[in-house]
C-alpha cells in the first residue's frame, strides 16, 4: 500500500515533538511491513529538501506558512492517482485534505488545540482561532474517519460532530525497567519538555517555589530547549533549579530514572508521551488534570493529578515527598503500567484502521472527480 502523510513538521524538525514522534515509528514499522510511506511536512534551516529515513521519502516544503498550500500543488503535480490513502496530521492548521486529495483520507488528530490559542496567540488572533477557525476546519472532517490517541481527545472531537474516531494506543519508545532503579537521595523533580509557553514551565517553576520553601533540599531538573529558556533561567534565580537544555536519549532516561517524579503542568494535550516515558523508568508523574494527561496518568494509581494551578502541584508534590510509601506505590504502579505500551502495537492499530478505509473505498464529496496525474509516492 501507498501512504502519503500530510504533516507539519518530521521528526528531525528543531520544534519537532511528541506527534512527530507518533508518526516517525507508526511510518517506519508500516515501511518495515512493506508499505511505501511518503511524508510531507515543511522545511527548516539546514534541512534537506528530499530525504530517506527509516525507508520513508520525506519531502520538506516550505515553512510553518506556506508548507499546507505547497503540498496541495505538490499533490496534484506528483502524488495524485498514485497513492492509496493519505493520512492529514493536525498540527495547529490542517492541510483539509478532503477538499482536494481524491484519495481516501484518514484525519490524524493527536490533540484539539482549543484554550491554547487564548494563551499563546495575541487578543484578537487568538479569539478568531478558537472560537471561529478551528470549529470551521473540523466541519471539513465530519464524514471523514479519524485516528486520536486519547479517550477525551476523541470526546472532544465528537464535541465538534466528528464521530467516526478510532482510539489507538500511544506507544512507547524506551523499554520498562525490570524494576524501580535507584533515586536521588533528597526530593528531586524533572521538567522534560520545549521551553515554549504553551508548556507552561513557568508554572513548574512557581510550585517548585512552593516545594522548595517547605522542603529546602528539593531540587528541580529541567531538560528541554526553547525560545523561554532565558527568561525561565531568570524566574529560576535563587531556586535549586538545574538547566540541561538539549540532551540526548540516553541522558533523557538517565535522569527520568535518577527523579523521584516529573511535573506535568499544560492546558490541554492528546496524551503526554513524556508521562509514559518517565513511567517506564519507574517515575510517576504530577500532572495537571486535563484532557490528554488524565488518560496517561491513573490518579492515585500511576500518579497525581492536581487541579490546573501551581499551588496544587505544589501541594501534591510535597505530599508525595513526605510519603515514601506513596512514593514506592506510585513508582511500582507507573512502571507496570507502562508495560503495555508499544509501537508495534500503536502502528498496527492505525494500520488495521488505514485498511479498513481503503478497503470500504472511502471518498470526500468535495474531492470525487478529480482527475489523475503522473507521478508515484
Amino acid at each position: 500500500m501507498r501512504i502519503l502523510i500530510l504533516n507539519l513538521r518530521d521528526h528531525t524538525h528543531p520544534r519537532a515533538g511528541g506527534a512527530e514522534v507518533f508518526t516517525h515509528e507508526v511510518a517506519k514499522r508500516w515501511v518495515a511491513h512493506g508499505h511505501a510511506v511518503t511524508l510531507i511536512a515543511s522545511n527548516f534551516a539546514g534541512g534537506a529538501p528530499e530525504e530517506v529515513i527509516d525507508g520513508i521519502r520525506i519531502i520538506r516544503l516550505g515553512n510553518y506558512l506556506t508548507v499546507r498550500s505547497q503540498a496541495r500543488s505538490y499533490y496534484r503535480k506528483h502524488l495524485r492517482g498514485n497513492c492509496d490513502v493519505v493520512v492529514d496530521e493536525y498540527t495547529n492548521i490542517p492541510f483539509l485534505a478532503p477538499r482536494f486529495v481524491q484519495e481516501p483520507v484518514i484525519f490524524l488528530v493527536h490533540e484539539v488545540v482549543g484554550a491554547k490559542h487564548l494563551v499563546v496567540l495575541p487578543p484578537g488572533v487568538s479569539h478568531l482561532m478558537h472560537y471561529v477557525m478551528e470549529p470551521r476546519w473540523y466541519a471539513c472532517y465530519r464524514n471523514i474517519s479519524t485516528v486520536t490517541v486519547s479517550n477525551s481527545t476523541r470526546d472532544d472531537l465528537q464535541r465538534f460532530g466528528i464521530t467516526k474516531v478510532r482510539v489507538v494506543p500511544q506507544g512507547l519508545s524506551n523499554e520498562p525497567l525490570e524494576k524501580v532503579p535507584p533515586k536521588e537521595d533528597v526530593p528531586t523533580f524533572l521538567f522534560v519538555g520545549l521551553l515554549k509557553k504553551a508548556n507552561l514551565t513557568d508554572e513548574c517553576i512557581r510550585a517548585f517555589e512552593t516545594i522548595e520553601s517547605e522542603i529546602p533540599e528539593a531540587q528541580l531538573w529541567i531538560v528541554g530547549r526553547g525560545a523561554q529558556r532565558d527568561k525561565l533561567e531568570a524566574m529560576a534565580k535563587g531556586l535549586n533549579v538545574k538547566f540541561f537544555g538539549y540532551v540526548d536519549e540516553a541522558r533523557k532516561l538517565d535522569l527520568m530514572q535518577r527523579a523521584q517524579a516529573v511535573l506535568v503542568p499544560g492546558i490541554r494535550e492528546g496524551w503526554g508521551m513524556v508521562i509514559t516515558e518517565a513511567n517506564a523508568c519507574g517515575t510517576p508523574a504530577i500532572a495537571y488534570d486535563i484532557v490528554g494527561y488524565r488518560d496517561a496518568v491513573r490518579d492515585g494509581e500511576t500518579g497525581l493529578l492536581t487541579e490546573a494551578t501551581p499551588e496544587a502541584m505544589a501541594r501534591a508534590a510535597i505530599r508525595f515527598a513526605r510519603d515514601t510509601d506513596l512514593q514506592s506505590r506510585l513508582s511500582e504502579s507507573a512502571l507496570s503500567w507502562s508495560s503495555q505500551f508499544s509501537w508495534d502495537e500503536t502502528s498496527a492499530a492505525f494500520l488495521n484502521e488505514i485498511e479498513a478505509v481503503v478497503g470500504r473505498g472511502e471518498r470526500s464529496q468535495t474531492a470525487r472527480g478529480i482527475g489523475t496525474n503522473a507521478g508515484a509516492v
